[in-house]
Parts: C-alpha cells; structure tokens; sequence
C-alpha cells in the first residue's frame, strides 16, 4: 500500500498511519476506519485487528503509550477483503475510555459501514468478525415467544423482546416501544416513552439513569416520575393507602409499595389478554424501572420487534438495518422526535432536532437520589455480587455495576435484575 499525506482532518503526528479512501485501495481491498476520542489518560488506550483466519500478529495495531493528548485521532488503511478480521480496543487500568476518566469514545468502519463503537468498557471490548473471508451465519431457528419480559432500569440497561441485552448512556427521551396496531382500532395504538438523565457525582464518577416513563394509549397519557409520582393527563394523582387500584384509558392501574424497607413504588396496568407494563420507581436510588410482558403486534423502538415475527432484529426506523451491536447510534436511532407526541409534562434539554447527549452539566437535583454523592458510602466487587446473587447472567453483571454505581445494596432487590 502506498502510504500518502496525512489529511489535515487528522491529527498531525501519526502520519505514520496511512490517510487513504475508497478510490485508492485496491479492488482486492477495503477501507478500514478508526476514529478515536481518547480520555484523560489517553497512554492506557490501545487497540488491534486481528485476522481470525490466521491468528497471530496483529494486521494493525496501536500500543499503550502512542496516544500522548487528549485529542480525536483518526486512522485509515486498505485490508484485503478476502479475510476475516476483528478488532479489539483496550484499557489498560480497566475503566474503559468513558466516562470515569474523561469523555472517550471510538467508532470503527469498515465498507463504509459502523462493526463498532463505544466507550463504556472494562478491560476490552471487541467488534463483530467483519470481512468476505468470515464464515456464514447457519440459518436462524425459527424463534419461540419469550418467557420473560423486556424493558429498561438500572444505569441504564435494556433487554429486548428477542432477548438482547445492551446499555445506552446518553442523555435525552426514548421511545422505548410503540405499537400502532396493538389495539382493534390504530387510533388507539400505544406508545411508552423513557426518559434518561446523565449526572457526575461529587466525587467525580460520570453515570446515567431512567429519570421517568410516561405511557400513552390513545389520548391519554400517565407519566411516573423518579420519586415514585403518578400523573394521569398531567394531573397530581395521589394514594391514600400502600395499595389501591384507579382506572386508565379503560384499563387497571394498580398501586403497590415494594422491596425490604418500601423504597419501591410500582405502577401495574394491566392490559388484558397477557399483556402489562409495570413501572417501578426506587424513590431511594431515584432510578425509574420499566418491564413489557406480552405480544405487542407491530412494535417498534429500543426494545425490537416481538418474538414470532418477520424483521425481529433491532432495526432502524425505517426498517432497513439492522443496528445490533451499534448500540449508541441504536439509541440515537430511537430519540423522540419533535414529529411525534411529547407525554412527559415538562420540556426537557435536548428535544430532537439536537441530539441525545453523553455530557451533564452537573450533580443530580435530589443529592441524595444516590449513595454514591455520599463520601462514606463505599460497595465492593465482593459485597455487590453478594448482593445480586439472585441475579444471572447479563443481568447479574447490570446488577453488580448498579449496586457499586448507587451504593445501595436493596437495589438489587428490583425484579428488573431477578
């Protein structure tokens, strides 16, 4: 390959790096990207592709110690189209490059589409094999409807109703599902939006949360808040005792107090026929908890399409990718638009057209929302993963990371986790 000036988009020293396109790769080539935002210690970042199909060394590489600033690099090279490669970015303290640390992230092209990107890791994180040379996938089982349900909570996580787990960290409103067909009549669909908040604590730790969840069915709309408040059309709706029951849009909505010291306040509606949405808020954590169960014909958003139909993938709007694995440009995917209904009461930053956000401009309203702005307040790995043992899989990871997070070992009390 011939290795050309260095594009004044990069940044100069690393024209050791080539800066090539498309039309000066070979026709047994492809292009290969890397854009690179490093954090505040930019020396513990690096990264590899490898080729799978003849492991060793790697066909690319960038070691500890060659990002010296805190800048946005850019790297481009020609691979050969016919193998099979992955690429695997690493931190060499264990904190990812986001958000402890500094503000980091990094996307990787190949064929002008995105095979990765992130910032939120531990040690590693590698990409889907990419290239000609990868094996095909063996044909799909045909799926069978999920046991279990979707929905979103915790820092914030979500699992899908093909059961997908994944975490979206940025800052905006979601639509977490919509159905237009849900019901006999398409004016009646149904629409459950989420919204998410980013913080930085005192003590320097960067996290997110579901501050709220609003449901709409036809015209009507409830909305819970973070500290465990109900509002019906936009209206204060208050609870005399523990557990009472009120009606919505012609449906049950329950009320109920959970969890060891009754910090959980949950919201059941009951739509018929197998179908519910329960909503949970933690009024000790302030984190909003969101669960799906049922088949919701036609719906769509961060939680895919139901188990048993057609385009079951995680998809973009407008059903032509399938964005799995891209999970930031997922999420962006599914902010509310300013085309569709806003159902949270007040306006908050950013409304679409400005996209969702990964910065905060400070320390959560409520201090004591969570632990973690508490000095004293310490969890270790050990007492953490005592805590979640309930919890597996995934979900026992999401539960670990939470408990440490908010310091708040009666989180992992939550159904969301269990």
């Amino acid at each position: 390959m011939n290795f050309l000036t260095q594009s004044l988009t990069f940044l100069l020293g690393i024209a050791s790096f080539a800066s090539t396109t498309n039309a000066q790769c070979s026709t047994t080539d492809q292009i290969f990207q890397v854009e690179l935002k490093t954090d505040n210690y930019p020396d513990q970042t690096s990264w590899e592709v490898v080729d799978i199909t003849d492991p060793g060394v790697p066909v690319l590489s960038r070691t500890p110690g060659y990002y010296t600033g805190t800048n946005t690099y850019g790297h481009y090279d020609c691979l050969n189209r016919s193998n099979c490669y992955q690429f695997t970015i690493y931190d060499s303290v264990g904190d990812g490059i986001c958000c402890v640390g500094g503000i980091g992230k990094y996307t990787v092209f190949y064929d002008n589409g995105i095979i990765a990107e992130g910032g939120e890791f531990a040690s590693f994180e590698t990409s889907i094999p990419f290239g000609d040379g990868c094996p095909t996938p063996a044909p799909a089982v045909p799926p069978t409807p999920s046991p279990t349900p979707a929905g979103g909570g915790g820092d914030p996580h979500f699992k899908t109703f093909t059961g997908v787990y994944f975490s979206f960290h940025g800052h905006c409103d979601l639509v977490l599902m919509h159905s237009k067909i849900m019901f006999e009549s398409e004016s009646a669909g149904l629409a459950v939006h989420v919204r998410t908040t980013r913080v930085n604590s005192p003590r320097g730790v960067s996290y997110s949360y579901i501050s709220g969840a609003a449901v709409q069915i036809g015209d009507r709309v409830i909305e819970v808040s973070d500290d465990g408040v109900l509002f019906i059309d936009g209206q204060h709706t208050a609870f005399e005792n523990d557990e009472e029951t009120t009606s919505f849009a012609g449906y049950t909505l329950k009320r109920s107090i959970k969890g060891t010291k009754g910090h959980i306040v949950v919201f059941d509606l009951d739509l018929l026929d197998g179908k519910a949405i329960e909503i949970r808020s933690n009024t000790k954590t302030r984190m909003v908890f969101v669960d799906i169960e049922g088949h919701f014909a036609g719906s769509e958003g961060l939680l895919g399409a139901p188990m048993g139909e057609d385009n079951t993938g995680l998809l973009s709007r407008d059903g032509s990718f399938d964005m799995t694995g891209n999970w930031n440009t997922f999420g962006e995917e599914w902010q509310v638009l300013d085309t569709e209904p806003m159902l949270f009461r007040e306006r908050r930053a950013p409304q679409h057209p400005a996209g969702c956000v990964y910065e905060s401009s400070g320390k959560p309203k409520n201090v004591r929302r969570r632990l973690v702005d508490d000095a004293a307040t310490e969890v270790t790995l050990a007492i953490a993963t005592e805590a979640c043992t309930k919890a597996v899989g995934n979900m026992k990871d999401f539960c670990v990371e939470d408990v440490m997070a908010t310091g708040d070992l009666e989180l992992a009390e939550d159904p969301f986790y269990n």
